[in-house]
């Protein structure tokens, strides 16, 4: 079978559809790698980015991303019937207030603390909750790719639609 020099648009298409789903399967399974290896990197040395180089050219970073830490005082419900109850009695009464608690109890709850009242049937918890690992962050750069793959980028991608073979 013998490929023009000249493609369609829908052949072209086609190519570039087969590229990007191929693509996405194995940027997956090596992200997954990638992450994992960042992760441990982090445990065990508390590095939190590396650099991304090809054929000795930095072309990004992969860092890892931190969940802002939690500690101090909040205020918990410990008796949904009392705090519902002291809505009821200081907010006038309003009965759609009990489906709002069981549906989202933090909200009614910030707005019952905005004041610096703990309603009836809250208690003030400790909470000490350590800053964790949220992610990771991928960083290329698309055209230091190009340059530092060179003559080799198109064997390269040619590895991925064709499995790596």
């Amino acid at each position: 079978m013998t490929m023009s020099n000249e493609l369609t648009a829908v052949q072209k298409l086609a190519i570039a559809d087969a590229f990007i789903k191929a693509c996405k399967d194995e940027q997956k399974r090596i992200r997954d790698e990638v992450d994992e290896e960042t992760i441990k990197l982090y445990l065990d040395t508390g590095a939190d980015r590396r650099t991304v180089s090809l054929n000795g050219e930095k072309v990004g970073t992969i860092s890892i991303v931190m969940t802002k830490p939690v500690e101090g005082k909040f205020p918990e419900i410990q008796d949904a019937q009392e705090f519902a109850k002291w809505y009821r009695e200081s907010d006038g009464g309003m009965d759609a207030i009990n489906r709002l608690i069981a549906l989202e109890p933090g909200i009614m709850l910030k707005a019952a603390v905005a004041d610096g009242e703990l309603p009836d049937g809250c208690v003030m918890v400790d909470r000490n909750e350590p800053s964790r690992i949220k992610n990771t962050t991928l960083r290329i750069n698309k055209d230091k790719v190009v340059k530092a793959m060179g003559a080799q980028l198109s064997a390269a991608v040619a590895g991925f639609i064709g499995g790596g073979e």
